[in-house]
């Protein structure tokens, strides 16, 4: 569908997203039952994301330059992906996704007011090195 979206977008997207993996796709949480059919599973997910985004907004192949892209290499659904420093529901530290120095909230803002400081597509890189399963250490 996105090659026919014409305005401008700002996606942030979590690599393994866990609300599709477990609800949509019906795996069993690889934090409850990890076993090799998981982790495959895992991996092939986060490789088939890789093959659909990467190639939209890194390789260029969209023709719409003036997009945006957060793309971590975490196992969750939302969290991590919000706006504001702040992104909890109660009190104490929330966590907040960092992908090379930056997050979401900075970038879309950055992104959305045209100002143009900051990178527009940032993304894990993590997994060219080895590593097939979620790898980012603020997640």
């Amino acid at each position: 569908m996105y090659q026919y979206i014409e305005t401008s977008l700002f996606v942030m997207e979590n690599k393994f997203d866990q609300a599709q993996i477990e609800f949509d796709f019906e795996i069993p949480d690889p934090n409850d039952m990890v076993n090799n059919l998981t982790i495959g599973y895992v991996e092939y997910f986060g490789e088939s994301m890789d093959e659909s985004i990467l190639e939209l907004f890194v390789d260029g192949k969209s023709g719409k330059r003036e997009d945006g892209l957060f793309y971590a290499s975490c196992f969750d659904h939302c969290d991590g992906l919000g706006m504001g420093e702040y992104q909890g529901m109660g009190p104490g530290p929330a966590l907040v996704t960092v992908v090379n120095g930056y997050n979401s909230s900075v970038l879309v803002g950055d992104w959305f007011f045209e100002r143009n400081e900051l990178p527009h597509i940032v993304y894990d890189d993590c997994n060219k090195h080895n590593v097939s399963l979620p790898s980012n250490p603020t997640c």
